[in-house]
């Protein structure tokens, strides 16, 4: 998919995600709910926990990394994701 016709990114409440119930109940700081984010990206919102307390950093996995860039700016404004670290194949 060339970058023109890629979706950019939306930034929804964190309740809206998709596995917003399950990183709730797993979250060993669960004071890192309130500055918490849901990122949708081809309609599918995920959560994004932010760091803080104990937890030192973020990463993001994803298939392309076209699209992690695009999250990781997305989120790097917002309290706790300044240090969020993304993967993807190469694009060389």
């Amino acid at each position: 998919m060339s970058a023109h016709m890629a979706p950019a990114p939306r930034l929804i409440p964190p309740k809206a995600a998709y596995d917003y119930e399950q990183w709730a109940r797993y979250l060993v700081h669960p004071e890192l709910l309130s500055d918490s984010m849901a990122v949708a990206l081809f309609r599918a919102p995920l959560f994004a926990v932010p760091t803080g307390v104990s937890r030192q950093s973020s990463q993001l996995h994803m298939v392309e990394e076209f699209f992690a860039r695009q999250i990781a700016m997305a989120l790097a404004a917002l309290p706790g994701f300044a240090q969020l670290s993304h993967s993807g194949p190469s694009s060389d």
